[in-house]
């Protein structure tokens, strides 16, 4: 079973929530975080946080599949992320 957080994805190591604040390690991996502490640094890619997939776009010409299969993934993505954007597209 898989659990999701959904937060703002931060740019640094200085914004994450996870950053243990007082003792600069990544408290989701334990990793020393002190050379990313640097607000103009980006974060290492051995961050564990992962944006969500964008929302899929209506396409011309699509069949009732493809319209079936975008809904589907739209109504999970908009659950996921809180937004109840997608009650209003039944």
């Amino acid at each position: 079973m898989k659990s999701v957080v959904v937060i703002d994805t931060p740019k640094t190591c200085k914004e994450c929530l996870f950053n243990g604040f007082n003792w600069n390690v990544c408290i989701l991996v334990d990793e020393d975080i002190d050379e990313y502490i640097n607000p103009n640094k980006e974060k290492p890619e051995w961050c564990p946080l992962r944006p969500l997939p964008k929302e899929m776009e209506h396409t011309e010409n699509e069949d009732a599949n493809s319209l079936s299969f975008r809904n589907g993934w739209n109504s999970y993505y908009f659950e996921i992320a809180g937004e109840t954007e997608w009650l209003n597209m039944l």
